[in-house]
């Protein structure tokens, strides 16, 4: 369902509803539009350094990859830019872990999707997480193959 946005009559959002036990319909909000993910996946980086973790376990990667739902082009998502030498520095700080878990084949896929946030989607950053990955993705493709 589209409704008017508040601050623009030809601005819309889109609402999603969901059945209820009763047959009514209730809206659904998405707690992603209201989490700031930088502060998540640097409580991410300070759990796993924190506890000295060797390897990212299943619940981790979903969390870091839940923060990493980003759309900078769209403008939905630019205030990230702003927080771009942030997200470099934490790559930086995890991206061993991530690379561990593409040796997983439980977890490779979630990891890709995450590497791909780092390496593509945000833009404004995956030139620094190229370059800085390129050792350690050496490394882990002679350990998978």
């Amino acid at each position: 369902m589209l409704i008017p946005a508040d601050d623009d009559d030809k601005a819309y959002t889109k609402h999603e509803y969901v059945a209820g036990c009763s047959a009514g319909k209730y809206l659904a909000f998405s707690s992603y539009q209201y989490w700031n993910q930088t502060k998540i996946i640097q409580s991410l980086e300070k759990h796993v350094h924190g506890n000295k973790m060797e390897y990212l376990e299943w619940p981790h990667l979903e969390v870091f990859k839940a923060a990493c739902r980003i759309d900078t082009a769209s403008g939905k998502d630019s205030h990230l830019i702003e927080q771009a030498s942030e997200w470099v520095r934490i790559f930086k700080s995890l991206k061993s872990y991530l690379f561990i878990s593409l040796c997983d084949k439980d977890f490779s896929e979630t990891a890709i999707e995450i590497l791909s946030t780092f390496t593509m989607k945000f833009k404004e950053i995956k030139n620094q997480c190229l370059e800085d990955s390129l050792e350690v993705m050496i490394k882990t493709l002679q350990l998978i193959y």
